[in-house]
């Protein structure tokens, strides 16, 4: 699985960096700020997008790890690309996975991971992830 971030702050430069080292592939960031996202993506050594149907288009799974506030925004401009087959998921503690909807249909590939964990900074965070717990909240029909 391929996973791409939109959002290349503390909790998606920390997230990919851990997931990195774990072995998963990151296809790269996607950022209001094309330089954020391009430190991000030579921290990670991953790709930087200027486009988001890029980014898209090159990852399986894709982390919505922007602030709250700009998460049902970064959705509904999702909802404009092919997603039907692609997991979608965000990092906030205070929504679900059902903020990602449309037409009151949830997605069926969205989910919630949020790690139980202050990130405070974007490039030394990821050291203590192997340490932390995450909590992982799914629609029920992806759940096995």
């Amino acid at each position: 699985m391929i996973i791409g971030f939109i959002g290349a702050g503390k909790v998606g430069c920390t997230l990919a960096k851990y997931f990195s080292i774990c072995g998963m592939q990151i296809s790269g960031f996607y950022s209001q700020t094309y330089e954020h996202a391009k430190e991000a993506s030579d921290f990670t050594q991953s790709q930087h997008y200027t486009s988001l149907p890029e980014l898209v288009n090159d990852s399986d799974c894709i982390l919505v790890t922007v602030p709250d506030g700009q998460i049902v925004t970064v959705w509904q401009e999702l909802c404009q690309l092919s997603i039907a087959n692609k997991w979608i998921g965000h990092c906030s503690g205070l929504l679900t996975s059902h903020i990602f909807s449309q037409h009151k249909v949830v997605h069926p590939f969205a989910f919630s991971l949020h790690p139980l964990y202050a990130i405070y900074d974007r490039f030394s965070c990821y050291m203590a992830m192997s340490g932390i717990s995450f909590t992982l909240e799914a629609n029920e029909n992806i759940i096995p």
